[in-house]
């Protein structure tokens, strides 16, 4: 029986003194835990500004949208029905398309690095007021689950973009 010692070292077969190698399951794809099944994923990066136009948005980023609205723009539904009001923000909304083998840590890792020549473009838009997020679309159908590691969570701290989740089963 395997454990750890509060100076690293692993009391488990091999010889004392031996330190424990860290695992982690942040690298593990679903399908390889007992049980569970792989969801599947979407990633999308949201920005919402308060008032820059969303061609702008497309321009800095070298990308289109699903989804865009300025602010000020008339409200309507996705199929164009008018809503009463005005938005009072500027949205963009593009899905980011990667390889669909891969799990969530490597797909925000994929995003993350298509973001790489765009940090003065970013930079700008956040100190102008706007705000960036991934938003992870988890579709699972039965009880799955995974971990970010922290090195992951500081480069999303770092570049400032937010985490949001929608989850359906």
């Amino acid at each position: 029986m395997g454990g750890y010692r509060p100076n690293g070292e692993c009391h488990q077969q091999g010889s004392p003194g031996e330190r424990c190698e860290p695992r982690s399951l942040a690298g593990l794809h679903s399908s390889q835990m007992k049980n569970s099944t792989r969801p599947r994923i979407t990633v999308s990066l949201r920005m919402r500004h308060p008032c820059m136009d969303p061609r702008d948005i497309s321009a800095g980023l070298g990308m289109e949208p699903e989804f865009k609205w300025k602010a000020g723009d008339q409200r309507t539904t996705p199929k164009g029905r008018r809503l009463d009001g005005v938005h009072d923000s500027s949205y963009w909304c593009c899905e980011i398309h990667r390889p669909s083998e891969i799990d969530l840590p490597e797909a925000l890792e994929f995003c993350i690095k298509g973001l790489g020549g765009k940090a003065r473009f970013m930079e700008e838009f956040r100190q102008t007021g706007g705000a960036i997020e991934f938003l992870v679309g988890w579709f699972a159908g039965r009880n799955c689950g995974g971990a970010l590691g922290w090195k992951l969570i500081r480069r999303l701290a770092d570049m400032q973009i937010n985490l949001a989740f929608d989850i359906y089963s």
